[in-house]
């Protein structure tokens, strides 16, 4: 695993604090993520769907976050993130959190889908 054994909820996906290795993204935070997550994705709605709750239960917690970064390859703080998106201090990350408005769209193609079909 990427993340240092022992560490605590403050470590960077990396294997030490600090090192950024070869072929990483360095992220400063969520503004610099959500445009990297536009890039490849071609919106965050998708990012989410594709590549962000991989397990589909519609939520993350602080493992799958660091999980999901380590996919990504990415290097930085992850307290920071968990705390730029779970701003209701929860405990978990939802699409709400992470896309308000692509949430919005969702939830109206499910109601759309479940009145007419």
């Amino acid at each position: 695993s990427f993340l240092k054994k022992g560490a605590g909820a403050g470590a960077l996906c990396a294997p030490r604090i600090g090192v950024m290795m070869k072929g990483q993204t360095h992220c400063t935070g969520w503004p610099e993520l959500k445009e990297l997550l536009k890039q490849r994705h071609g919106s965050l709605l998708r990012a989410w769907r594709a590549e962000i709750d991989k397990d589909g239960d519609g939520r993350l917690n602080f493992t799958e976050l660091c999980s999901v970064c380590v996919r990504m390859h990415l290097h930085m703080d992850m307290m920071q993130l968990w705390r730029e998106l779970d701003t209701d201090q929860d405990g978990q990350i939802t699409l709400s959190d992470f896309d308000p408005a692509g949430a919005a769209v969702f939830l109206r193609f499910c109601r759309w889908c479940i009145e007419n079909f």
